[in-house]
């Protein structure tokens, strides 16, 4: 398409995997989706993410509270006060991976990103850990705009059509699982073209382990292959050699 602008939308993730990362270079505009309503039961990627402990795949979670009445949307949720998350975190990141290469050049990143975050809100924790990671790693955070900021009420598909219509862009750019609930007819209606995002993590050695475990947060990437080589894997491994 001539003149394409690609936008993608997704929730302020914890620490997500590279996908996540890949996502955000491969679009013109990232929204981050911060005013929907969040599940009050259950897992969310938005307080947690998966690493190795021992070779095997663990949750490590942030704290958050849920004795709230009604519902909230994610700019609401608040962390657990007094939970101490951060050094929680880092403590449990020297258990589990002080032996790979790249610890101490990760821990020292994670600990300034982490502290340096350190809101009541877990939404902008979140997002101020993904610009800095992104700086971190040499890449272009000025494209990230939040969602709340469009005032935009509609649900679903709609939603997206809306926020693509609003920051004037003309495809919109999916995850592969997204492909049995969006309404496509509701995009070609309005103009906009979908495509869907091809990212295939390439199999790394990771600590403890012979096999290899996808879908980890990035700070696994990072502890087994240090900056400049996460850089390369998050751009679907056109230069990425371990």
């Amino acid at each position: 398409m001539e003149n394409q602008k690609v936008y993608a939308v997704h929730q302020p993730t914890f620490l997500p995997w590279c996908g996540y990362f890949n996502k955000i270079v491969a679009s013109d505009h990232f929204v981050i989706l911060d005013d929907v309503q969040i599940s009050k039961k259950g897992g969310t990627w938005i307080n947690r993410h998966k690493l190795l402990s021992n070779g095997n795949p663990i949750w490590m979670t942030i704290p958050i509270r849920r004795n709230y009445s009604g519902f909230q949307v994610i700019n609401q949720v608040e962390v657990e006060p007094q939970s101490n998350w951060q050094a929680s975190y880092l403590k449990s990141i020297e258990h589990m991976y002080r032996k790979a290469r790249y610890y101490s050049e990760t821990r020292s990143l994670l600990e300034t990103l982490l502290f340096s975050s350190n809101s009541d809100k877990i939404m902008y924790n979140n997002v101020n850990i993904i610009v800095g990671m992104l700086q971190a790693l040499q890449l272009s955070s000025e494209h990230l705009v939040l969602s709340s900021d469009m005032k935009i009420d509609k649900k679903s598909t709609s939603r997206l059509v809306e926020i693509g219509q609003h920051i004037g862009a003309n495809t919109y750019l999916s995850g592969m699982g997204s492909s049995g609930y969006l309404d496509i007819n509701e995009f070609q209606k309005v103009g906009i073209g979908v495509l869907y995002q091809e990212y295939k993590e390439i199999p790394y050695q990771q600590i403890m382990t012979k096999n290899f475990h996808p879908s980890m947060s990035i700070v696994d990437t990072l502890m087994n292959l240090g900056l400049s080589k996460t850089r390369d894997y998050i751009f679907g491994g056109k230069n990425f050699e371990q």
